[in-house]
């Protein structure tokens, strides 16, 4: 298994971005490469991506929750994706919302498809930083910000 950690600063306040992440629908607004995400019960949710000309699927359940602190999940069942990660948000000085993300997972095809995929110039600890910083731009964007205040 890989181990990751990444941090963002979002200049979001926590309820809103605690809030937007755990609407798990919610990432493929941020993340291209998924195409479906569904949740099965309030505690598992199944996800698809796109990987080429295939697409992997995973099933995680929440294992923990702390409202408006920390969201841990795990994979379930027969997943093409291992994982275990969680995601906490902490109020900066600012009253901008810290989300630390630490995943440990393992891929389809193990050390071999994870070198084919870096040759191909897509590290996945890279595309979770990349993620990270797409959802900070999502949340950060003024389409976001009048998407929340017509809920």
């Amino acid at each position: 298994m890989r181990h990751s950690v990444h941090s963002v600063t979002i200049k979001r306040n926590i309820k809103d971005v605690f809030v937007f992440c755990r609407q798990f629908k919610n990432f493929p607004k941020f993340i291209p490469e998924l195409t479906n995400v569904r949740g099965v019960s309030t505690l598992k949710t199944l996800w698809v991506l796109e990987a080429g000309l295939t697409s992997i699927d995973w099933k995680t359940k929440i294992v923990q929750e702390i409202p408006l602190e920390t969201i841990c999940w795990k994979t379930i069942g027969n997943s093409d994706i291992e994982q275990i990660g969680s995601a906490t948000f902490k109020k900066n000085t600012h009253g901008n919302t810290v989300l630390k993300f630490t995943v440990d997972y393992s891929i389809p095809g193990g050390v071999f498809t994870e070198t084919v995929i870096r040759l191909l110039g897509k590290d996945p600890d890279d595309l979770i930083a990349l993620n990270l910083q797409r959802l900070k731009n999502y949340l950060e964007t003024k389409q976001f910000q009048k998407k929340v205040v017509n809920l």
